[in-house]
């Protein structure tokens, strides 16, 4: 299972990185849907920072509805 961070934030994104978490950055909602279609084959679990999921609720719910896996979670930003 792989984990992937989906952020708009740098600070959040190089932080997971350390922990050797794969990231991408996404800042509107057409790239966040773009983002979840390339890292979802491959993923186990997606973390979507809250400010990102606020942006692209949306998207994140239509991808839900659609994939049951990879599950898609939401955490706070730092």
């Amino acid at each position: 299972m792989k984990i992937y961070v989906v952020s708009d934030n740098p600070n959040f994104h190089i932080g997971l990185g350390l922990a050797g978490v794969s990231g991408r950055y996404a800042y509107t909602p057409e790239e966040m849907g773009q983002v979840l279609d390339e890292i979802s084959a491959g993923a186990g679990l997606i973390i979507v920072t809250s400010s990102l999921a606020a942006k692209c609720g949306d998207v994140l719910h239509e991808f839900r509805a659609k994939n049951p896996l990879p599950l898609v979670t939401i955490v706070p930003d730092i």
